[in-house]
């Protein structure tokens, strides 16, 4: 049920490359709309966010990175939704009971042989919805997740790239909601001004920020 993270082939990859700048993100993939076009979010990957989280720390230390930024969720604009997603997000989040219901009992026959508990079954139902509730549930997370991360490993300089803020509704197409193209280039910028911040000019990794 769990999208492992394949660390030696990821670890690979990266030891072949030597960045010494790791940018990483997952978020909405976590999140769902059972029934509603989007089944199968990934229930334990959203339980475990911190271990996907620390997977990333130790593939960036073993790759010998200096700078790994982690990146938030998107924003997610829910009148961009149409059909069978407008009508989803919003029984959800009217908390209808009978929605609800159906989520834990599709994920229970789909996954019939589930070890997860019925009770996080449901705070997933009702939590992780695909949605901007369902994004910032998940960057308070990340936010605490970092600042505890960067006690544990102090060789590492560990951020949070929070591209979040500059997205709007106006910045995301009908029928998505989630994605936000047309603000590419501003989001360029922003991780330029991370890596000013993060970084002195002569290339040493600045701890003063």
């Amino acid at each position: 049920e769990r999208a492992e993270l394949n660390i030696d082939k990821v670890v690979d990859d990266l030891v072949n490359f030597r960045p010494k700048i790791i940018v990483a993100n997952v978020g909405l993939h976590l999140l769902h709309l059972w029934n509603f076009g989007k089944d199968r979010g990934n229930i334990e990957s959203w339980l475990g966010y911190e271990d996907s989280l620390q997977e990333m720390v130790v593939v960036a230390e073993t790759a010998g990175a200096e700078v790994l930024l982690l990146k938030t969720t998107n924003f997610v604009c829910i009148d961009k939704y149409v059909g069978d997603w407008a009508k989803g997000v919003r029984l959800y989040n009217e908390h209808d009971e009978e929605t609800l219901d159906k989520c834990f009992s599709s994920y229970k026959k789909t996954f019939p042989e589930t070890m997860v508990r019925d009770i996080d079954i449901m705070d997933y139902c009702k939590h992780a919805v695909i949605d901007e509730r369902g994004s910032l549930g998940l960057n308070r997370r990340l936010h605490q997740f970092v600042e505890s991360a960067r006690g544990r490993h102090p060789s590492l300089k560990i951020a949070v790239f929070d591209d979040h803020d500059l997205e709007t509704c106006e910045t995301t197409a009908v029928e998505d909601g989630r994605h936000h193209h047309p603000i590419n280039l501003a989001r360029i910028r922003l991780l330029g001004n991370h890596l000013d911040c993060l970084y002195n000019w002569d290339g040493m990794v600045s701890t003063s920020h």
